[in-house]
This record gives C-alpha cells, structure tokens and sequence, in this order.
C-alpha cells in the first residue's frame, strides 16, 4: 500500500515538474517572438526616419482668375505660391505681405507694350513681395533680346526667381546662363482641364516627376474647383515621401542640386 502511494506521489511530481517546464519554455518563447516584434517595429521606424530624410519636394504656383479676393484664399496651404496679374490693380498691397506672391507676367500685354523697360521696372518696384516671377505662355513672349536681358537683370538683382513655363523659349535659358541667373522650369499645368479628376491625376504625374527627380513645380489658377481638389490631395502626403513647399524654398533643393 505504502509502495503504490509512493509511486501516485512520484507521478504526481513529475507532471508538476513537467508542467513548469513547458511553462518556463512557453514564457522563453513569447519573450523570442516579443523582442523580434520589437526588432521589426525599429526598423520600421529606421526606416521611416530615412525616407523623411529623403523627402521629395513640390511646389504649385496659382494664378489669380478674375478679381482678387483674400478670402477666396484662406484654405489654400501657406506654402503654395499665388500668382498676381501684372495688370491687376491692389487696393492695399500690405493684404499680400505673408503669402507667397508671384509676378504672372502676361506675355501679349508685355509685347503690346511701348515702353515695355519702363513698365517693367515700374512692376517690379512696386512695394509688393514678389518672391517668384514668371511669364504666361512665354513661347509668345516676342521682345527683343534687350527687354528680356532687362528683366532677368532687374530680377536677378531683386532676388526674385523666374520660373519658366515651357521649355520652347531657348533664348531664356541662354540668357540666363550667360547672366548666371539660374531659372527654374514648371513640370505640370495642373487645370488645363477643369474637372477633378483630370487635376488630380496631373498632381499624382507630379508626385512621380519630384520622385525621380527630387522636385517638381505645377502651375495652376485659383479656381474653387482647383483649390478644393489641391486641398484633398494634400492630405494624402504624410505617407507618400512627398512634402509641398514654397517656390523659394524648392529654389534652395534647385540651387543646392
């Protein structure tokens, strides 16, 4: 009897030490699987600390459509450039001080122009913090190479950035090479045509130009259409590598590259 006890005792034991084995190598194995989580989850976060490093610029200019309304403004990003008609005329120009402003030089008004130097220079003097400059359809522009050399002088002397809209204009680029004045180049005319899905797909074009290149520019206009497709687009960013900038602040990546 004392015998067959023994033994129930003994079994008895033996599971005990059993079960705290199997509790000890299941505790060994969730802290393994526990700390490689933790391993995944820091390369992640590596990861994700280098492409931000690696960020992809963008910058849009939008002309103004019609009469200038500030608070036609208000939901537009800060970093996004607004572009000012040479011929509009601004009540109080201290409004602008705080937005990023662009001179849209139209190109049929500055070829009808007599006095295209002076008219120039009456623009550009004016107390509005143009920080960018560029000329509407400038394939159109036909003055003389000496009102051109004028106006890139006048800008590159007020460190304002001129951003060509089209590569057909050759002499710009000659130009400005000789003058050392380095210009920008616009990638993507965002509202040629005015529906949502055609400029949203030019701003995802846009997306993959500043990917292979680093950095791109759209032009656009303000209209409401344009500005409320802009703005949902721009809060799919954060995850995208992508990150909108001014035009001054792209000139830096430009110059810097």
């Amino acid at each position: 009897m004392r015998e067959i006890l023994q033994n129930s005792i003994n079994k008895k034991l033996l599971l005990c030490v059993l079960a705290l084995i199997l509790l000890f190598l299941f505790l060994l194995l969730k802290k393994v699987s526990f700390l490689d989580e933790n391993k995944q989850d820091h390369r992640k976060i590596s990861l994700a600390i280098d492409f931000d490093k690696n960020e992809s610029k963008v910058a849009i200019v939008l002309g103004v459509v019609g009469s200038l309304k500030l608070e036609n403004l208000i939901d537009l990003q800060k970093e996004i450039t607004i572009g000012i008609p040479l011929y509009m005329k601004i009540d109080d120009d201290k409004k602008l001080f705080g937005y990023n402003i662009a001179l849209n030089l139209d190109a049929e008004t500055l070829n009808k122009k007599e006095n295209s130097l002076e008219f120039l220079d009456g623009i550009l003097n004016s107390n509005i913090p143009y920080q960018a400059a560029y000329i509407n359809n400038d394939r159109l522009f036909n003055s003389s190479n000496t009102i051109i050399e004028h106006l890139f002088k006048s800008l590159r002397d007020k460190e304002i950035i001129f951003l060509a809209t089209t590569n057909e204009n050759s002499s710009f680029y000659k130009i400005t090479s000789d003058l050392n004045y380095p210009i920008l180049r616009n990638n993507i005319f965002l509202d040629e045509k005015l529906s949502s899905e055609c400029i949203m797909q030019n701003l995802v074009d846009l997306e993959k130009i500043a990917h292979e290149t680093g950095f791109a520019i759209a032009i656009g206009s303000t209209y409401p259409l344009t500005i409320k497709t802009i703005k949902e687009w721009v809060s799919t960013l954060s995850n995208k590598g992508i990150k909108l900038v001014s035009i001054k602040d792209l000139y830096k990546e430009f110059q810097s590259n």
